[in-house]
C-alpha cells in the first residue's frame, strides 16, 4: 500500500487555484450568500473566486490554450464575466434601482436573460432545482423589471433620492481632496532617503 503513493494530487497550479476556487474562496461565497453576508459574498467570495479563475486561464494561455489566449489578450471588460448560471434578478440585500439603468452586461448582451432562463430551465430539468425553488425563480424572472429595479427607473422619486446621494458623494470628494489629497505636510518626510 505505502511502496508507491501519490503525495500531491495538486501539482499543477490551476488544481490548486480550482481547489481553493471550490474550498476556500468558494465556500466564503456559499456560506456568506446563505447567511446574508453581503462582504462574504462579494469581496471575500465571489471576488476571489473570479480572481482564481483568471489566475488558471492566464496558466491556460501561457501553456497554449487558444481561448485562454485570447481572453487574456482582451480588453474588453467583458472578459472578467463568469459564466452565468443561476443569476436572479435583483438581489437578496434589496431592489436596486438607479444601478440598473445602465447596466454593463444587459447592453453587452441583450439576450443576457434568454441565456441565463435556458441554463436554469435546464438546471430544473435535470432535477438540480425543486419545484418550489424553480416557482420562486420563475416568479422573479417574469417579474424581474420589478426586482431589478429597473420599473422605478427614472421616476422622480428614485431621481430625486439618487440626486441626494450624488451631490453628497461629490461634496464628500472635494472635502477629500481638500483637506487630505492636495494637504503637503511641512515637516521633513520619514520615508525619503531612509536607508533599510
Amino acid at each position: 500500500f505505502y511502496s508507491d503513493p501519490v503525495l500531491n494530487g495538486w501539482d499543477e497550479d490551476p488544481e490548486h487555484l480550482m481547489y481553493y476556487g471550490w474550498h476556500h474562496e468558494g465556500r466564503r461565497f456559499r456560506m456568506g450568500a446563505e447567511m446574508m453576508g453581503a462582504d462574504f459574498t462579494q469581496w471575500h467570495g465571489i471576488w476571489e473566486v473570479q480572481e482564481d479563475l483568471m489566475e488558471v486561464i492566464k496558466w491556460a494561455a501561457e501553456h497554449g490554450d487558444t481561448e485562454a489566449k485570447k481572453i487574456t489578450e482582451s480588453k474588453h471588460p467583458a472578459k472578467f464575466i463568469t459564466y452565468a448560471l443561476y443569476d436572479m434578478p435583483g438581489n437578496a440585500w434589496g431592489i436596486p434601482t438607479k444601478t440598473n439603468t445602465t447596466p454593463f452586461v444587459y447592453n453587452n448582451y441583450p439576450d443576457y436573460w434568454d441565456r441565463v432562463y435556458k441554463n436554469v430551465e435546464a438546471a430544473y430539468q435535470r432535477g438540480l432545482l425543486s419545484d418550489e425553488q424553480w416557482q420562486i425563480w420563475l416568479d422573479r424572472y417574469e417579474n424581474k423589471e420589478y426586482y431589478l429595479g429597473s420599473k422605478f427607473s427614472n421616476s422622480p422619486v428614485v431621481d430625486s433620492t439618487f440626486n441626494v446621494y450624488k451631490k453628497r458623494n461629490e461634496y464628500d470628494l472635494k472635502k477629500m481632496k481638500e483637506q487630505v489629497i492636495d494637504l503637503v505636510l511641512p515637516g521633513k518626510s520619514f520615508f525619503k532617503g531612509r536607508k533599510f
